[in-house]
Parts: structure tokens; sequence; C-alpha cells
């Protein structure tokens, strides 16, 4: 019997061969495409409804903007009518209310005005600027005399406020003459500027405490104070209130490296000033001034109102308080108590600047005579009640033996001056009157009083742009050196700043952005 030849079958014990290889791929392929297929799907319906949100975006975005375009063509219609009724209506009104607006004048719509020239002025380089005008040189055609044209942009000026304070710097430089206040040359009212002409008077006071920066020697102090206190007391005597004394509004008439004397001061910046018929003895109400240098009484009155002389006088002191420290320290050991968050308690920011003062009078570092310590602090007296009057300053030991060389010849312009103002103060008093009644009982803080001097002040850093640091204790008592170990300014917190008024060209442009992602996506 012939034995079955067919081969045997060798068995595999679980090895994988390649069909199973191949079998498993083809399976994990698959299942990878229909994930992928998967995730794709959910992708292209989310980015369908991203171009659907972003069309709709779009959309609203447009009718936004058209929206936009509609209340801004509304905006800067009303806009031009209160531009018409400042600059055109109030000036020409003779009731009492507005008759102080008159020193402002009528349009002079014939005037050749460019940017280089204003009638008969040419004008040249940039001596100084601030938030609603430029201070230039310029020279005239005839003559060839050179003066100080300010340079005020209507368009910038869109509240009564501002108005009042053109209003008054305008009128009160066209009445005052003294020696030591900056002299009046020429007015001009534009179409679309005021420009005001006066002597050229030099660099301001703060530009002193950059070249002296630990502050002034007692002789150079006496001038200076002199040189403020006659004027100040030819205002006061004339019944007008400064109300913003600061280094900024002091200017020196004098060359480089030649003494000062009390002659070389002018003041200047009369925007903030008011007239104060002394006969009927008005309060005034509303805060003025400078951070650093406005009266305390301002913010914490009883009765809402304080006496603007006796305000004035304390701006005096803190000025020769700088004087005499040197600007850096007098940030460091003054400014704080003027911080914003401070202010807005009526209550701890009289016990803030009560307890500088009271560490004041107990800072031996100054080595300031006796005379001229019991001086400054008679005039930074938080009572102002007790501070003392500018006719008592005068007449004061520490400055009685430079003001007796003085007291004649002003005795003789006072007199003389103060009949020229009389008529100005008797024409304002009704207006005076009328605008302290409708601000009564009011503690607005004007942020324009806020300079760039003073943001810098509390941002901790000097006009130079170094670092000054802030002692997070007002009441401290510091030395007079200005060395510090520490390198981080204390962050003090300012007054909010109104944005500007949004812009349809800014507007639209971020619709033609939008616009242009949409055609991107839709590509």
């Amino acid at each position: 019997m012939r034995r079955n030849l067919l081969p045997a079958v060798t068995p595999t014990h679980g090895l994988i061969t390649n069909d199973d290889v191949a079998f498993s791929f083809s399976v994990r392929s698959q299942n990878t495409v229909r994930q992928l297929q998967h995730q794709n799907t959910v992708l292209a319906k989310e980015r369908d409804e991203a171009v659907e949100s972003a069309r709709a975006i779009y959309k609203q975005q447009q009718d936004l903007y058209n929206n936009f375009k509609l209340v801004r063509e509304k905006y800067d219609d009303l806009k031009t009518e209160l531009h018409q009724v400042l600059w055109e209506f109030i000036p020409t009104q003779q009731v009492d209310e507005l008759r102080g607006f008159s020193a402002l004048g009528q349009v002079n719509y014939a005037i050749y005005e460019t940017s280089d020239r204003i009638g008969s002025y040419i004008i040249g380089a940039l001596l100084g600027e601030g938030q609603f005008s430029d201070v230039k040189i310029c020279t005239h055609c005839e003559s060839e005399s050179r003066y100080a044209i300010k340079i005020i942009q209507k368009q910038k000026i869109s509240t009564l406020y501002g108005l009042k304070r053109v209003r008054n710097e305008i009128g009160l430089l066209r009445q005052l003459h003294h020696p030591n206040i900056i002299t009046f040359v020429d007015y001009i009212h534009s179409p679309t500027c005021l420009y005001l002409m006066t002597e050229i008077g030099g660099a301001d006071l703060f530009d002193f405490f950059e070249a002296n920066p630990y502050g002034a020697d007692e002789s150079t102090a006496k001038q200076i104070i002199l040189g403020i206190v006659l004027p100040l007391n030819y205002l006061h005597s004339s019944g007008i209130c400064h109300l913003d004394l600061k280094p900024e509004n002091i200017l020196l008439c004098v060359h480089e490296g030649q003494c000062i004397s009390y002659r070389d001061i002018r003041i200047c910046d009369f925007g903030q000033s008011v007239i104060v018929p002394t006969n009927e003895g008005l309060k005034l109400t509303g805060l003025c001034g400078s951070p650093g240098f406005f009266a305390p009484e301002m913010v914490t009155g009883t009765d809402s109102t304080y006496d603007g002389f006796a305000a004035d006088v304390w701006s005096l002191g803190c000025v020769m308080l700088e004087l005499i420290m040197g600007h850096d320290d007098f940030c460091r050991f003054w400014m704080t108590s003027y911080d914003y968050d401070i202010l807005q308690d009526e209550i701890e920011f009289e016990k803030v600047l009560g307890r500088a003062v009271m560490n004041l009078g107990k800072r031996k570092e100054l080595k300031i005579k006796e005379d001229m310590s019991n001086f400054l602090m008679q005039l930074l007296v938080i009572d102002p009640v007790l501070r003392l009057s500018i006719s008592k300053i005068l007449v004061n030991k520490w400055l009685q033996e430079v003001a007796k060389v003085t007291k004649l010849s002003n005795e003789d312009q006072n007199k003389k001056n103060q009949d020229e103002v009389s008529i100005c103060v008797q024409n304002a008093s009704r207006v005076v009157q009328s605008e302290s009644t409708a601000s009564r009982g009011k503690r607005t803080f004007f942020r324009n009083s806020f300079s760039s001097r003073a943001r810098k002040h509390f941002a901790g850093v000097n006009e130079r742009g170094d670092k000054v640091v802030l002692n997070e204790d007002p009441s401290f008592d510091i030395g007079i050196s200005s060395s510090n170990n520490s390198s981080e300014p204390i962050e003090i917190k300012l007054p909010p700043i109104e944005p500007k008024t949004p812009s349809s060209k800014v507007a639209r442009k971020t619709v033609m952005e939008g616009e242009k992602i949409i055609q991107t996506i839709e590509a």
C-alpha cells in the first residue's frame, strides 16, 4: 500500500504573516482618514460659523460707524454753534452777567494771518507751550522791536470757564501797570486765534531751580520774594487776587552772571485772577491754582468760601519754600501732601498738610536764619485768618531792610496805578458777584491747573527726566541732602485726563480694516 506523499503543514505558533501586517495597516489608515475627515468637517463648520460671526461683527461695525458719523456731525454742528456763542455773541453783550467779556473785542476778519505772521508782527521761535497756547518771539515789521507773543487757539477753548480765563488775562494786563508785572504791548483777535503781545520776560523761576538744585542763598531769596511781594501788594491794594502764583508764572529778567535784584522779577499769567471789590468783602469759591501751591482752605473751607488775598500769601510761602529747599527736596517733602487721592478727603488733606507744616518748623537742616524761618512760617499757616497780610509782609523784619529802599517809590507807583485800575474794578464788580454766586458750594478740580510740571512731580520725575523719590509718609522729617539710596519712585495718583474727541477718520480706518479681513476670509 502506497503512502500519501502530500507535504506536511508546519504550525505557525502565533507568528504574524505579511498579509496580517498589510491588513492591520489598512485598518489603521482607514481609521486615521475617518478621524481627519471628521476633524476637517468640524473645522469647516467652525470656520463657517467664524465667517458668519465676522460678517455679523462687520455689519455691526458698519452700523456703529454710520451712527457715529451722525453723532459726530451733530457734535461738530453744536461745537460750531458754541464757538460762535463764545467768541462772537458773548463778547458783544452788555448785560451784567456778560459785561466783562467785551475785553475780548470783536473778531478782525480783515487781519493778515499766516503761520509765521499776524498783522504787522513776524512770528519767530518758540519760547514755551501750554495746553491752549504757545508763546513765541515776534518782531514788529516797522519798529523791529521784539516781543513775546502768546498765541491762544480758539478751537481748543470750548467752555465758559476757559473763556473767563482768557478774558481775565487780556482785561487785566491792559489795566495793570507795575514794574514787576509783565508789560502789555498789543492784542489781536483773529478768526482762529487770540494774539497777546507783551514784553519778553526772560526765563521763569522754575528754570532758576534747574541751575540751583539746592536752592537759593538768603540774599537772592530775599530779592526774589520782594520782587513778588511788591506787585502782589499792588494787586491786593487794587482789589485783585492772582490765585495762581507758582514758579512758572514768575519771570527773571536778568542776564547770565548778573546778581538777581527785585527789579528783575515779573509776574505773569492772570488767567485765574479775580477782581474782588474791597468794599463788599466778597468771598471766593472754587479751586484755583496748581498742586503744591494752592491754599488748603480752597479744599477744606467750612462754608465753601475763602479769602483770595490770604490764598495768594499761602502760594507765596510755597514759592519761598521751594526757593529755600531746592526743587527735588521740595517735591519729596511738600508735593506728596497734594496727592490726588488725599485731596478727595478734606479731613485727611488738612491733617497731612498740617503735619508737613509742623515738621517744617522742626527742620534744623534748612540752616536758615531765625528771621527768615519765622517769616516763612507766618506765610504757611493753615488757618488763613492767622496768615500775614501782604501789607504786614512788607514791614516784616526779614524784608524790612531791603523793603525800605523801595518803600517811597512803590507807594507813589501804587497810588498812580490804583487810580488806573479802579475803573476796571468798578466795571467788574457785578461780574465777579454773579460768578461767585453761581459757583458757590462747588468743589471742582480744574484739570487745566495740573500742569505738565505738576504731573512730573507726581509721577516721580523732574523736568530733566530724572527720577525723584517721593516718600510714602508726607509728614516725615527728611534732611536737606538730596542723596537717597532708593531708586524707585512711588506712584502717586493724578486727576483723570479727559480723552480726546473720537475722530471720524480713525473710525473709518477701523471699518476699512474690518472690510479687508472679510475680503481675505472670503477669498
